[in-house]
């Protein structure tokens, strides 16, 4: 799947303007079974291996950041998946896509803890950043991003398991915010919600 993905960018990437070939990378782990299946007479076993069953696969997505443009980049069945792999996909693919024309400006994915310690593995830090060096060509930056989707559902979740009765959602009273005085509320990060509301978990 790798070469003919490659071979596909190739193809396309010079139709795309220079804005179009901008692009983000999104990525999810895809959660399987790890059985062997009888149906139809056939015997279905999509991994024997008993050291390593394959329990999950790692998707990978591109999309242009300026066209409705995207595709699937890399299907990676793995078991027991690591941040350490997902690293190694991840640069891998970032790679292959760089050298067929495209710039990967963004990765995207959801805060789950174990993509929270792959996006500690990017900066020489080991912390976790939003901006880090481009494993491509490190003169530019690679941006690092969690879905807000996922958060905003990581919330919801939260407040409907409160089990209260009439399910309400608290927040602490804000201070030191004059709705008056501007015309739209100003912006703050998600990780306000935890402060504000120590029982959400993000």
């Amino acid at each position: 799947m790798k070469n003919d993905f490659s071979t596909y960018l190739s193809q396309i990437t010079p139709s795309f303007s220079s804005l179009e070939r901008s692009v983000i990378v999104q990525m999810d782990e895809i959660h399987i079974k790890s059985d062997i299946t009888y149906k139809g007479g056939k015997i279905f076993a999509p991994n024997l291996d008993p050291e390593d069953p394959t329990r999950t696969v790692f998707a990978v997505m591109v999309s242009s950041l300026h066209n409705k443009w995207s595709c699937i980049s890399r299907l990676s069945s793995c078991g027991s998946i690591t941040a350490e792999k997902i690293f190694s996909i991840i640069k891998e693919c970032i790679i292959d896509i760089e050298n067929c024309g495209l710039r990967v400006q963004v990765i995207s994915t959801d805060n789950y803890p174990l993509n929270v310690n792959l996006f500690k593995l990017f900066p020489l830090t080991g912390k976790l950043e939003t901006r880090v060096p481009h494993p491509f060509d490190p003169t530019r930056f690679l941006f690092l991003t969690f879905d807000f989707v996922h958060i905003i559902k990581s919330i919801r979740n939260n407040w409907l398991n409160q089990k209260n009765f009439d399910k309400t959602m608290y927040f602490s009273k804000l201070e030191d915010f004059e709705i008056d005085k501007c015309q739209y509320p100003p912006l703050s990060p998600f990780s306000i919600f935890s402060r504000c509301t120590p029982s959400i978990q993000l």
